[in-house]
């Protein structure tokens, strides 16, 4: 995966990343609430992902 500025990611580095994300909403319970899960590079908030009970179902589920 091609980063701006030229960089690249690792397909380890990505997957680890995409894990500790599923990890963190398979944690959170059956709650309804929304999760806002903020996103830094660098020690820069680029951007808030929010992730809503039937995205967090999917993810549980594998997208089926």
């Amino acid at each position: 995966m091609a980063m701006a500025g030229g960089g690249t990611v690792a397909s380890a580095d990505m997957s680890s990343f995409v894990s500790a994300i599923k990890d963190a909403v398979s944690s959170v319970g059956g709650g309804n609430g929304d999760i806002v899960i903020p996103v830094y590079l660098g020690g820069t908030m680029l951007d808030e992902v929010i992730v809503n009970a039937q995205q967090r179902a999917n993810l549980r589920s594998g997208g089926r």
